[in-house]
């Protein structure tokens, strides 16, 4: 039970860190494509 527990965890971690991945993902483009319909 303590290795499903601990497999739930780092499942979590990695869903985590992917799902702040794309969120900065989107700003990093979001501020591109603001500076290029600026320019």
């Amino acid at each position: 039970m303590k290795q499903l527990t601990t497999c739930l965890g780092q499942l979590s971690n990695v869903w985590h860190f992917y799902y702040e991945f794309c969120l900065v993902l989107k700003m990093v483009c979001g501020g591109f494509g603001i500076v290029c319909l600026a320019s």
